[in-house]
């Protein structure tokens, strides 16, 4: 009876540690506030909390962009700020509008500018780097 009461006890504290680790894992009112500078002069539109829960997930969001309008996304993850998150921008097409991995060099880029080709629905796909499972954040502001 007593090994019953304590393996209840350790799954317990096991799946607390757990949660609050999780849940600890991004903090995305930090991450937002602490890259607002990197708006300069664009207008704050959304953010949007990004996590894969398996690996080698791609996470995916979309969003009504307009014509002629010149966008910033900047890209926080939960480590090296950007440095493993890939984000790429595709137009209803599935044609590349943008993204932050630069092939030839192999980096990824926390900020990325881009004008809109046409009035859509944009889709935003986010991974992680080497297929991590992970969190962050992707703020979106415009410049007319």
């Amino acid at each position: 009876m007593r090994l019953l009461s304590f393996s209840k006890y350790f799954v317990f504290v096991t799946s607390f540690l757990t949660m609050t680790a999780s849940a600890q894992k991004c903090d995305y009112e930090a991450m937002l506030n602490n890259n607002m500078p990197k708006l300069e002069g664009y207008k704050f539109i959304k953010s949007f909390p990004v996590e894969t829960d398996k690996q080698a997930e791609t996470a995916e969001y979309n969003y009504l962009l307009n014509h002629d309008t010149k966008y910033r996304l900047v890209i926080v993850d939960n480590g090296n700020e950007g440095e493993r998150m890939l984000v790429t921008i595709r137009g209803r097409d599935k044609k590349v509008l943008a993204t932050n991995k630069d092939r030839q060099k192999k980096t990824f880029s926390t900020v990325v500018d881009f004008v809109c080709p046409a009035t859509g629905i944009y889709f935003f796909e986010v991974s992680f780097q080497d297929g991590r499972r992970d969190c962050g954040l992707n703020i979106l502001a415009f410049q007319k």
